[in-house]
Parts: C-alpha cells; structure tokens; sequence
C-alpha cells in the first residue's frame, strides 16, 4: 500500500481497523470476527500486435462483533466493517497506467423480541468505493456510494403468519463528466398457513426502480409495478396431490396487467399408474390489445409388467388476441402413445427399447386469412449393455430413428447410432473407446417462391483415449492421460456437397502430493491440437499451499499458448500470492 493511499484524515481510520484485527486475533471471543488477507497478482499476456502487463497489490480487511443490549430477547445486533485496498499498474504496448482503488462498507444488523410472536429486524448497510488512475498523466476519478437500509418481520397469529418487509436503496455514482442515480424501493408483506394436509400462501409486494443519468448525456429510466399471487396445495390422501396457484402483476409504468393462474391434479391409484391434469388461464392487457390464453394438458403412465410401460399426453390449448384493428386466434391439439422396454437378459446383458408415435394440428386465423397445419412425429430406440468380463469391460450400444412429417412439407428424419467400451486393463489403467454415427435429412421452404430445398448431413466420430492414475507413496497421486477424436461430417444442400474432417490429439498430466502434513503441492497440464486448422493449444497450472494454523498462504502460477500454423497467436502467464488469516 502506498503512502499517498494514508494521506488525509483516512490514516486514523485505517490504523484502528488494522489494529483491532491483530489484537483481535490474541483473544478468544466468538461474538468478534473478522479477516486480513493480502494478494500479490502479475500476468502478462501478448498477442499478435500487443502486450499487456499488469501487476496488483490487494489488501482486505473486515472486522465485526456480534452482542446485545439489556438481554438477547430485547435486542441482538450484528457490526461489521471492511476495507478493500488496491494497487495496480497496467501496461499495455509501453502505455503505462496506475491506479488505486478504495473500498469500504458497513454494516449493521438489528433483530429485536426475536422471541416473542412479533419479531422485526432493521438493516442498514453503507458502501463507499472511489476509484482514481492515471493513464500518460492525465488522472482519472470515479465514486461509488450505495446506502441501503429496510426493516422486516412478522407476526405469528393463532390461524397464520404474517411477514413483512420494507427495503430502499439508493446508489450514486460519480466520474469526470457523468453522475448516476439509481434508487430502489421495496414493499411486501405475505401471508401463510399450513395445516395438516393443506398449505396457503398470500404474497402482495411493490417496487420502483428509478436510474437517472446526468452530465455528458441526460438520461432517465423509472418503473413501478404491483404484484399479487398466491398458492393453495391440499394432499387429502396419499395418492391425491392438487395444486394451483394465481399471479396479477400490474406494471403502472407501461400501464399493463398480467393475470394467470393454474390448477394442477396427480392421482396415483396404485403403484403401476399414474395420471396428472393441467388447466392453466393467462390473460394479457396492454396498450389497448388484450390476450387471453386457456390450456389443458393431461399425461398418464401405466406398467403392464416389470419390463413393459405405457405413456401418453395430451395437449388442448387456444389463445386470442384482440386489437383495435385485428383479431387472431391460434388453437392447438396434440395427442401422443409411447412404449418402453427395459429387461435384463442374463447378469451380463440388458436390454432396453422405445417407440412413440404424436400427432399435432395447428389452427390459425385472423380477419384476413386462416391457415391450418398438421404433423405426425415418430421415434423409435434400442440398446443393451453388456459386461465383458473376460477384457474386464463394459459394451454400450444404442440406436435411434426419429422425425416428423407435415402438411407444410416440412419433413425431418434422424438416424443415429452410438457405440462405446469402457476397459479397465487394471486398477490403474482405463481406456474408453467411442464411436457415433448419424444421417440428417430433411426438406424446408426457402424462400418465397415455395420451393422445397433438400438437405443431408452426416457425421461419424471416433474417439480413443487411455488415462493411468497411481498413487505416490502414502501422501499423493498422479494421473497420465491421452486421446485423440477423429470427426467427419458431409453436408449436401440440393445436390451441393461440402465435407469436413477434424483431427485433435491429447495428452494430459496431473499430480497432487502433501510434502509435509501442512504443505500441499498441485499441478497440471494440458496439451490439445485442433488438425484441421493447425492449431496447438498449452495449458499447465501449478501451486503451493501452506497452512500454519489459521494463516493461509497459496502461490499459484498459470500458463496458457495458443500456436496457429507455427505462429504464437496468443500467450499468457501469471503469478499470484495470497496470504489470509480469518479469526
């Protein structure tokens, strides 16, 4: 910290923050605590055409106590303060800058008769941060002050409970040409009541949000808007839950007014089905157009033995959308069956298949047109597992065939097939092999003169990697690891093919150990390249932690590369120090 950041009236202030956060830590008191940390930062990074270099001293202290007055049920209160030091040097092409950045806050938290049935608590927190750089010397300064302060609480009824809460806030901040404010306020109080088999929720709140801007450019931004909703579950038996719940928002500033709410029934006779209703009503106000939106949906699940389940959904919903000139209307149904597979074949083998077929039909009309469209979806899958216990390893492979078509020949089809084995040649050594597979095709307007286009893609994936991890003794670990992927891809758009095929290799290295009980090393590496754009990308990490107690120190560094057809692109490296100590 430099001498200049102590000048003024400050110094005081700083000297008693510092000195009771050493002397705190001499004394045993669980009502004072706090921290010290300092943190030593320096990174260069360059590029092509520049180089950046920045080194930063950071210091942060906070400090508080917690007590009470007269008795802990008349008055428990919370004190805490922190300061935040910064200096820092910048440097990017020989183009030096300096700046110091201050901070501190405070905070206090008052929570009274928190043991009687109408406990409240008030809250007031200050921040104060300025900022000042000098870049060729010319000298900069910006400030930021935030004040917050709110009370909260409740009152705890025979049938209910009552809580509330009131909240302000108000934030400046300050530069060389511009000055912004942004006040805040918020109001609410709820109201909640839970029996044994019943629970309810009443919530009305209220917000403004004002941000005005003066100075270089006047600006002026504000909204307010008043919320209510609530919330009703009852679970008469064990096999009946209902829920619903019901929302107004009103936004005053735009002079709109949202109104929603939904209803929601699971029955669940027996273990082997399950059924679950939807009803939801939406409403929209504003700027003389209004919505209203009404949708159903229903789905069911029902075993017919322990390897065989049936599935279905259904989906009912219209919307309407009046205006002063227009008048739309949009309805949807969609209904959906599907089956599922899934049986062990022996202790080694399991097998699992899927199908599902859905049909969807889309109504559209206006005062000038109307239009209708209809789809029919399907999918089907397979897989099994096996355990190969000879190459002690695992087998997976899937297939999936899944599209739809329309009445707007909008047509898809997918194909897609996945293989993978996962071999522990040991308990040291694994290696995983994966392969995938799959063929896109689909027709699609384009245009406006309705003409269909026709596009294919196909890609397949091959990846191999092997990774050996083995123990240091008793106190640490190390892993090897490297891989390679190999991917192909054609895409054909009308009868025009263009292919692609991308290579990257891997290799990566990690090791952990505790040089003494207290002392912890940690590094690692990365290596990658991308063949189909030559590039080479170097990563490596490494630190050193050290525990003396409740001191904790951690000196990290950090190394990144990227190399492109032989050229360095981009480089990075890095030190950081940090030394902390909480008490």
């Amino acid at each position: 910290m430099t001498l200049d950041g102590l000048k003024g009236k400050n110094w005081f202030k700083y000297f008693l923050l510092i000195y009771f956060c050493i002397i705190s830590s001499s004394y045993a008191n669980d009502d004072l605590s706090g921290s010290v940390s300092f943190q030593y930062s320096d990174i260069t990074s360059t590029s092509r055409d520049s180089k950046t270099e920045m080194n930063s001293f950071v210091q942060r202290y906070s400090i508080g106590y917690r007590g009470s007055a007269y008795s802990p049920k008349f008055l428990s209160y919370t004190l805490r303060t922190s300061l935040f030091l910064e200096d820092r040097e910048d440097s990017t092409n020989n183009i030096k800058s300096n700046s110091n950045n201050r901070g501190e806050t405070y905070d206090v938290n008052l929570d009274f008769i928190k043991d009687t049935f109408i406990p409240f608590s008030i809250r007031t927190a200050k921040t104060y941060t300025p900022y000042s750089s000098v870049i060729d010397g010319e000298s900069t300064f910006t400030e930021q002050k935030t004040d917050t302060n709110g009370i909260m609480g409740s009152i705890k009824l025979r049938f209910f409970d009552i809580n509330y809460g009131v909240s302000e806030s108000q934030m400046e901040t300050k530069s060389d040409i511009t000055v912004t404010d942004i006040d805040k306020k918020d109001y609410y109080v709820t109201l909640y009541k839970s029996l044994e088999d019943k629970k309810i929720f009443l919530r009305h709140s209220y917000d403004e949000f004002k941000n005005q801007t003066t100075g270089y450019i006047d600006t002026i931004s504000e909204t307010k808007s008043r919320n209510l909703n609530g919330t009703f579950d009852w679970n008469p038996k064990k096999s009946i839950a209902l829920s619903s719940y019901a929302n107004q928002r009103d936004d005053i500033t735009y002079d709109s007014k949202t109104t929603s709410g939904n209803i929601n029934l699971r029955w669940v006779p027996t273990e082997l089905f399950n059924i679950s209703n939807s009803l939801s009503l939406i409403n929209l106000e504003s700027n003389n157009t209004v919505n209203d939106s009404v949708i159903f949906s229903e789905s069911s699940s029902y075993k017919l033995s322990k390897e065989i389940s049936l599935n279905q959904n259904l989906l009912l919903s219209t919307s309407q959308t009046d205006s002063q000139a227009t008048t739309t209307t949009s309805d949807t149904y969609s209904l959906g069956v599907g089956v599922g597979y899934n049986k062990p074949i022996s202790e080694t083998l399991s097998f699992n298949a899927s199908g599902g077929i859905d049909a969807r039909v889309l109504d559209y009309e206006s005062n000038t047109s109307s239009d209708q469209t209809q789809y029919n979806g399907y999918n089907l899958g397979a897989g099994f597992i096996k355990e190969l216990k000879s190459i002690n390893s695992k087998f997976h492979a899937d297939s999936y065939l899944n599209g739809h078509r329309s009445s707007s020949s909008d047509d898809s089809d997918r194909i897609s097939a996945n293989l993978s084995l996962y071999t522990f040649l040991d308990s040291n050594i694994r290696n995983v092999l994966t392969a995938t597979y799959s063929i896109d095709s689909s027709y699609y307007m384009q245009g406006t003169d309705d003409n269909l286009t026709k596009r294919d893609i196909q890609m397949q994936t091959i990846t191999e990697s092997i990774e050996y991890s083995d123990r240091i003794g008793f106190k640490g670990r190390y892993s090897l690891g490297a891989g390679i992927s190999q991917a192909e891809s054609t895409h054909t758009t009308n009868n025009e093919t263009t292919k692609s095929t991308s290579t990257r290799p891997s290799i990566r290295a990690t090791i952990g150990y505790n040089i003494w009980r207290s002392l912890i090393f940690n590094s690692s590496i990365d290596i990658n390249q991308v063949a189909a754009y030559d590039m080479t990308n170097y990563q490596a990490n490494a630190s050193l932690g050290y525990n003396l107690r409740k001191i904790q120190m951690t000196l990290a560094t950090n190394y990144l590369k990227r190399d492109e057809k032989g050229e360095t692109i981009s480089e990075q490296s890095g030190i950081n120090f940090q030394i902390s100590r909480p008490f």
